[in-house]
């Protein structure tokens, strides 16, 4: 049985913004998923996060020391490559069960596949988000650093969706074979990614209505199990309303997001407005 939810925040755990986010002073957002962290860092930003003592080492910026090595996209559906990255999870975050780190694995995952075609769909230039078609970059302890397709793609949104629905019905399904988490769940992880993401983007181009107007299109555009992406207003802020528990509380490092779906409605804006101010 999983241990009861834990969200007393220690003072010597550091903060920083909430993914998923996009409003007023949050200008620092496109660097908690990009630059010179590794895109695990989002997980600082859900929840707060143990320092350990060799965390200096694993959050160093990306340079010399901490090469990314190139992997196709398509490493996702070697179940044995697969049980290597989720053993590094393992070392990074914790011994935790497997559906557990899997889901914790795949919110990182999902969040670097979709990130930079998802960019480029909303700027009008979309590129292929088929499996064979984006490389990822990963650290030595298994964090991502960025991912990206250089495969343009015609045949509009329709095409676009049914690419993406493609990789992520096989990325889903490797997942839940090799850890353990429910294919649902996994799902639900997968359009809070797209969800973030877009809302990021439209900050980014300034043109959030746009980026949340996509994000419904897209949903119906894959179909099949992807939910719609949800989004909220708390305050001056456009939040995601997250279908997803990433799991990063059921590890030994980390507690429960702010925006965590598990928490009683009120208690959740609370902890939002907050966070954000």
């Amino acid at each position: 049985m999983d241990s009861p939810r834990d969200t007393r925040v220690p003072d010597d755990w550091p903060t920083a913004c909430e993914v998923g986010v996009a409003g007023n002073g949050i200008l620092d957002f496109p660097h908690v998923n990009h630059a010179a962290r590794a895109v695990t860092t989002t997980f600082h930003a859900c929840s707060r996060y143990r320092r350990t003592a060799d965390d200096d080492q694993k959050e160093a910026p990306v340079n010399g020391s901490l090469p990314a090595t190139p992997h196709p996209a398509t490493d996702v559906l070697d179940h044995g490559w697969l049980a290597g990255q989720l053993e590094l999870a393992r070392r990074y975050y914790g011994q935790a069960p497997g559906r557990v780190l899997g889901t914790v694995w795949w919110y990182s995952a999902s969040s670097v596949l979709v990130g930079q075609p998802l960019h480029g769909l909303l700027a009008g230039s979309p590129v292929d988000p088929s499996l064979d078609a984006v490389i990822l970059r990963i650290l030595p302890d298994g964090r991502f650093l960025d991912a990206w397709s250089n495969r343009p793609l015609d045949g509009g949104l329709p095409e676009f969706g049914r690419r993406l629905h493609d990789a992520l019905e096989a990325a889903v399904r490797a997942v839940a074979a090799v850890s353990g988490a429910r294919q649902p769940a996994l799902w639900a992880v997968a359009t809070d990614s797209i969800a973030s993401r877009l809302l990021q983007a439209g900050q980014a181009d300034g043109d959030v209505q746009r980026a949340v107007q996509l994000a419904a299109e897209l949903a119906e555009a894959v179909g099949g199990e992807l939910p719609t992406p949800r989004f909220a207003r708390v305050g001056p802020h456009l939040v995601v309303r997250r279908a997803s528990c990433c799991l990063i509380d059921r590890t030994p490092r980390g507690t429960t997001c702010a925006a965590c779906p598990g928490q009683h409605p009120e208690e959740r804006e609370r902890r939002i407005r907050e966070l954000l101010g």
